[in-house]
């Protein structure tokens, strides 16, 4: 890189002609801008002032706004002189939106001024100079704004400036919610609604008995209703930014794949909140739109819900067509969880005689299913159902192998007890007589999904 460098500075040296000039200049500043972003991720400080330095000689402080400014502001940031970064991401802010007519015509303005929003928005969090409705506001939710009005150009560069700019405010608005949520559960707020309480009922006693309004009364009364309004304030910023957060996640896992950790956290929302309606209207709005190997990892919590009776209106069909969808997609991943569901009483049913036999000796009665269990049964039964109808073979074999394997786990193993070498199944074992299983995987074998994998699904799809 210091090479490079050296060998540029004597071309610009040495070349006469400007437009030569101009474009050994360019390449110049973008190699500089390079090594001081290299330099910076490796906590170097030193070398990306210097680089600056070099791009600040090469440029006039005339020169507008450019890639190198913002480099300049996240070098003083990583320096820890967070005014200086602040006052120049804000000037940048300036310029670019007094020439806004330039700005919607230059992708690489508009990139420019994307970051310049989201990085403002994101220090003014985290030194707590500004309020958050007016960081959201007028930066993150801005530069959302900014980098969504960019379709025609699919660059990699916009693709990322579009999940950076998503993902932030979905950071922001998550802090934010969690901050209300942890408050709304903290003691302070208990006491606070405990004396509202209190409040209410004097005041309702003072009406009921028609004693005549004094100053305290109308004090009390101010009060309250103030109290109120605050309560339901903070229940209204709750429910915002909780939104907020949900939609600008799905949005950054919908622009790319950098980021999929993410749906981890959109499902912790979802599941924590299932009942809000306008969460679950979200989820099933924009949900349907995200690839569905991206829930691929969360498919054992998502089915353990099934079921259940937590959740509002429209959850348990949201939850349902989801791992409806997963499973269709990608039923070797999926299918062997869903049927462990799906036969949460096949012990009894497939190994009843061994099992009655079992329960006499232990003097211990069958284990009885709750109701909760048997919700969950159905549920999972219907979406093995539905993918029957597109994969039956597939089904049939899996079903066969589940059937096999419980009923050589509830196998009266007491003959072998005393045994230390190693066991023949019994020729009687539905395990042994398995044959022709050529769409079924082995249950213990991970299976990666690449990139590939899922063009050609989507082309099969699309085909058939």
């Amino acid at each position: 890189m210091a090479l490079r460098t050296v060998i540029l500075e004597i071309l610009l040296e040495k070349e006469n002609e400007n437009a030569k000039t101009e474009c050994i200049k360019d390449i110049l500043n973008k190699h500089l801008v390079a090594l001081s972003k290299l330099a910076r991720t490796a906590k170097n400080t030193q070398l990306p002032e210097k680089a600056v330095f070099h791009i600040k000689q090469y440029n006039p402080a005339r020169y507008g706004v450019s890639e190198w400014q913002l480099e300049e502001a996240q070098v003083f940031w990583a320096k820890k002189e967070e005014s200086l970064a602040l006052s120049i991401l804000k000037e940048m802010i300036k310029k670019l939106d007094e020439s806004w007519y330039q700005v919607e015509n230059d992708p690489s303005l508009k990139l420019i001024y994307t970051e310049c929003l989201r990085l403002c928005g994101n220090w003014l969090a985290e030194t707590c100079l500004e309020n958050p409705t007016v960081i959201m506001q007028k930066y993150l939710e801005k530069a959302v704004e900014v980098a969504g009005s960019q379709n025609g150009d699919n660059s990699n560069e916009l693709k990322n400036g579009k999940m950076k700019a998503f993902l932030s405010l979905a950071r922001f608005s998550d802090t934010q919610y969690q901050r209300v949520e942890n408050y709304m559960k903290s003691s302070e707020f208990e006491n606070k609604q405990a004396l509202l309480k209190k409040a209410k009922e004097e005041v309702g006693l003072i009406k009921e008995h028609k004693v005549p309004i004094s100053r305290y009364i109308t004090k009390v009364q101010r009060e309250l209703e103030l109290d109120e309004c605050e309560i339901r304030a903070l229940k209204e910023d709750r429910r915002r930014f909780l939104c907020k957060a949900v939609e600008n996640y799905i949005s950054c896992l919908l622009s790319g794949e950098e980021h999929d950790l993410w749906i981890f956290r959109l499902c912790s929302l979802w599941l924590e909140n299932s009942g809000v309606v306008e969460i679950n209207a979200v989820m099933k709005r924009e949900a349907e739109k995200i690839p569905s190997f991206k829930f691929l990892p969360l498919m054992y919590q998502l089915a353990a819900r099934m079921g259940t009776k937590m959740g509002g209106v429209g959850f348990h069909q949201v939850l349902s067509n989801l791992i409806t969808r997963i499973s269709l997609d990608h039923p070797h991943h999926t299918l062997f969880i869903i049927l462990a569901l799906a036969n949460a009483n096949q012990d009894e049913l497939l190994a009843k005689p061994e099992t009655t036999r079992r329960s006499r000796l232990t003097k211990n009665a069958p284990k009885e299913i709750s109701q909760l269990d048997m919700d969950r049964m159905e549920a999972a039964s219907n979406i093995v159902n539905i993918i029957r109808r597109r994969k039956s073979s597939m089904v049939r074999g899996i079903e066969a192998l589940c059937d096999a394997y419980i009923t050589l786990a509830n196998m009266d193993a007491t003959p072998w007890r005393s045994q230390k070498k190693g066991l023949s199944i019994p020729a009687d074992q539905p395990i042994t007589k398995l044959k022709n299983l050529e769409d079924v995987v082995v249950p213990t074998m991970e299976i990666k999904v690449t990139k590939a994998e899922i063009l050609i699904f989507s082309i099969f799809q699309f085909l058939f």
